[in-house]
């Protein structure tokens, strides 16, 4: 196996990289649309009074009308109309997070190990979007959110999908040198809404390998086992080996690590080329499942803007109707952050 196949399995690799940077910037595009609509949320603090009056009065079939007073009506429409701005706060930071391993790619210098690492944090962050587009499914219909009851339930719906397994309040303020080091991050019920450890992340990407991307499970475990520190760094790095006969014909191998893989100069010598194949098709592969994200990143968009625009009509349409009820130069319920005077004659 000589230096001039060595050197084409590299050109393979660099054209393979090549076009998965044509691919990312066009998702990068499509992220960065769904950011610029939806970075922005207006959320009102929590109200259990009111929401134990108001699941009160409805489980007595009672009409809400006189039931509640000008104030109550106020923070009962605010509330109400905060439900897109949850969903937003949830999903917007996956798709920034996702859209900066991206950019990364295509801006710093070229390190296999680095990509690859981009790639899990990629895969696991869009099947956690899929999940949320799988969670909403009860409040959509046509990929769109079909009717106020559905508008309402997206938050819960959305913390199927939204936890931690770390106690962050408990936390927040500690020195690393004074943790248990042998703490198990353990989901506490009380404190998040969902468990999302490890074990979670794996099922969503198992269930977007069966239903959207075939082999994303294989690729994902690739990627986890490649920037561990193992063989994969020898890849990584690149090495260049050569065969020497010694004395009494005993062969010896020459192996000199490189400052990448596509260092391959001795005309000697000939590079893990059989590793190169795998790259490249983890490369490939990449391309193929961000073809696949920006169909989800589509899909979301389409949820969120369905969602923002029946929750804008719906609050303009009770402001209008209870125009001494609410101040012109407040915050609009709709969660727009403009003023309602201003909201209503924009939209």
């Amino acid at each position: 196996m000589g230096s001039d196949y060595a050197g084409n399995q590299s050109a393979d690799l660099l054209d393979a990289r090549k076009k998965l940077l044509d691919q990312c910037q066009k998702t990068i595009t499509l992220m960065n649309s769904l950011i610029d609509k939806n970075g922005h949320s207006f959320i009102w603090e929590k109200d259990d009074a009111l929401n134990k009056k108001t699941e009160k009065v409805h489980l007595s079939g009672r009409s809400p009308h006189g039931v509640f007073s000008q104030e109550e009506l106020v923070r009962g429409q605010r509330i109400m109309g905060s439900a897109v701005s949850k969903v937003k706060l949830a999903v917007v930071p996956w798709v920034c997070v996702s859209r900066d391993c991206l950019q990364s790619i295509i801006e710093l210098n070229l390190s296999i190990s680095r990509d690859v690492n981009d790639f899990r944090s990629v895969v696991e962050r869009v099947a956690v979007l899929q999940g949320a587009l799988k969670a909403w499914e009860p409040a959509l219909h046509n990929g769109e959110v079909k009717d106020l009851h559905g508008l309402v339930d997206l938050p819960a719906l959305t913390s199927k999908v939204l936890g931690t397994s770390f106690d962050w309040d408990k936390y927040q303020f500690s020195d690393f040198e004074d943790m248990d080091p042998k703490h198990s991050y353990v989901h506490d019920p009380d404190r998040t809404t969902s468990d999302f450890g490890r074990k979670q992340v794996l099922g969503f990407v198992d269930r977007m390998s069966k239903s959207r991307m075939v082999g994303l499970r294989a690729f994902y475990n690739f990627c986890c086992e490649f920037v561990h520190p193992n063989f994969g760094d020898m890849v990584s790095a690149g090495s260049l080996k050569s065969l020497v006969t010694t004395k009494y014909d005993h062969v010896a191998s020459h192996t000199v690590i490189a400052s990448d893989v596509f260092s391959v100069t001795n005309d000697n010598g000939f590079s893990y080329v059989n590793r190169l194949q795998i790259l490249i098709k983890a490369y490939d592969f990449f391309a193929s499942f961000l073809q696949c994200t920006d169909e989800i990143i589509e899909e979301i968009s389409k949820v969120l803007a369905s969602g923002q625009k029946m929750n804008q009509k719906n609050v303009h349409l009770n402001i209008k109707k209870s125009r001494t009820i609410f101040d012109n130069y407040d915050y609009c319920p709709c969660g727009s952050g403009k003023k309602v005077k201003f909201c209503i004659k924009n939209n």
